[in-house]
Formats: structure tokens, C-alpha cells, sequence
């Protein structure tokens, strides 16, 4: 299975899953004792991340739109992943399908320089803001 891969400081790649559920693709990537949090990016494709990146002081990745008026651009920390799922039903390993050309599209989309500086300065425009990290 064709997954996306996007470390720290390198380009997104697309890669070969060794496996196609989605808890042993997990982990292929990340160490065992990893927490993940899960971001819906459309219909069956998610990103999957450390949620305690900012805790272990990870370097940020890069920067994520949000609906939330509270938190309206998010800093990923560390490396992700994202995968496309296979729908399935609630119980056992959710199967995994390989990425589409658009969801290729929508992360060259998401990581384009121009994109990231706009979300970069919106993060940090109002550091008033309630609840609002700024880095």
C-alpha cells in the first residue's frame, strides 16, 4: 500500500506500506509508545501524528488549517503520516487503500511555501487570541 510519509525538514514522499492494516502501518513509521492523533483531511484520508509532539519538544513539520475559531492553524510537531482507508466496519484493523492523485494534490496543496508562510502568519497574527499556542 502507497502511503505518504513527511518527516521534519524533507519533502513529502510517497511510500510502501510493509503492511495493509492500519495499526501495523502506524507501526512501520513510529515507535511503539507513540500516542497518535488522528486529523481528518477528507472522506477516508487521514494524517496520523505523535499527539505529544509539542510535549517532547518535537520540531515542527509544518502548519495545518483548522474550523476551530479558537485554534484556526495548528504546528505539527514531528513526522506523520497520511493514509487512505479503506471503509470497513467498526471492529478490527482498518484496512488501508493506496493514496489517490488527490490526495497527493491536496497535501502539495497543504505544503506549498506560499501556504505554509499564510498559515505561519496567521498562527502568530493574534496572540491574544484565547488558547491560541504560539511558537
Amino acid at each position: 500500500m502507497k502511503v505518504i510519509l513527511k518527516r521534519v525538514n524533507e519533502p513529502m514522499q510517497v511510500v510502501d506500506a510493509k503492511h495493509t492494516g492500519l495499526y501495523n502501518i502506524r507501526s512501520q513509521f513510529f515507535d511503539p509508545d507513540v500516542q497518535f492523533d488522528r486529523v481528518i483531511m477528507s472522506q477516508n484520508f487521514c494524517m496520523y501524528a505523535d499527539e505529544a509532539g509539542i510535549g517532547k519538544d518535537l520540531p515542527i513539520n509544518f502548519y495545518i488549517p483548522t474550523n476551530s475559531p479558537y485554534w484556526p492553524v495548528q504546528a505539527i510537531h514531528g513526522d506523520v503520516v497520511f493514509i487512505r482507508l479503506h471503509p470497513t466496519d467498526m471492529f478490527g484493523d482498518p484496512d488501508v487503500d493506496d493514496v489517490t492523485p488527490e490526495d497527493l494534490d491536496l497535501i502539495d496543496r497543504l505544503l506549498d511555501p506560499a501556504e505554509q508562510k499564510y498559515l505561519q502568519e496567521k498562527m502568530t497574527d493574534n496572540p491574544e487570541q484565547p488558547g491560541l499556542f504560539v511558537t
